[in-house]
């Protein structure tokens, strides 16, 4: 697909592209099955396509199903400010800039790994440091991933019970959405201490609702708590939280 249609596809269907959700999550797939042996592919073609996809005019360019147009991912936004805004105008779905900008983040760190793999060393500094683009969005006041405006400004009235920004999802499933360097997001949350109290919290409150988190963009001012991080207590020392 990528030497024919110029593009290495995000959820591809019936042969075409459908640029359905965001950012460039092909990327994930290809390195994890390159790194676990699953090398039967032409490995330059694929990272040829693959930093196509992490650039304007890649899969980072495009929201979701935006088919005519690179403009909903925001992706020159991210190049040069380090996240994407708020406010971008696509005909699209999912043009949520913070959402964009975690995926994006993750997304970099991946391809870093594949390029440290191939010797690829300078492109792998260029998307380790964009693999930090995560720490743009944390507002040192509210605690919280919070979303920014086309003028950099943080959102004002932020509510992180809300999904404002977010991809199905609101601010407290996105305040942990850093998989590739939970360590790093515990300094960033003030230490490990910090991390662990609030993850906890959110697990105490979740019981109390039986650990049900409804989707994000049909329950509105709906409080949710999900619970796919309890891993999370591993990388922090607290590895009897994971397993209570």
């Amino acid at each position: 697909m990528y030497q024919n249609g110029g593009l290495i596809p995000r959820g591809p269907s019936g042969g075409n592209y459908t640029f359905v959700m965001t950012s460039a999550t092909s990327t994930p797939l290809f390195v994890s099955a390159y790194q676990k042996g699953i090398r039967g592919f032409d490995i330059e073609k694929a990272y040829e396509g693959l930093r196509k996809n992490h650039f304007p005019g890649g899969l980072m360019s495009k929201a979701g199903y935006e088919h005519h147009t690179f403009i909903g991912g925001g992706s020159e936004y991210y190049v040069e400010r380090g996240y994407v805004p708020m406010g971008i105008k696509a005909h699209a779905f999912h043009c949520d800039g913070p959402a964009q900008t975690l995926e994006n983040a993750i997304q970099d760190w991946c391809l870093a790994q594949l390029a440290l793999t191939l010797g690829k060393r300078e492109d792998a500094a260029l998307f380790l440091r964009r693999a930090h683009n995560y720490k743009h969005l944390y507002n040192q006041d509210t605690h919280f991933m919070q979303p920014r405006t086309m003028d950099g400004a943080w959102l004002a009235d932020f509510d992180p019970d809300k999904s404002d920004g977010w991809n199905e999802g609101n601010g407290w499933h996105y305040l942990w959405w850093v998989p590739h360097d939970p360590v790093g997001l515990a300094e960033l949350m003030g230490g490990r201490e910090t991390f662990i109290n609030r993850l906890n919290e959110q697990f105490e409150i979740a019981a109390e609702k039986n650990f049900i988190a409804p989707h994000g963009k049909h329950h509105e001012n709906v409080i949710e708590y999900g619970t796919h991080m309890a891993h999370l207590f591993n990388y922090v020392g607290a590895p009897w939280l994971a397993q209570k």
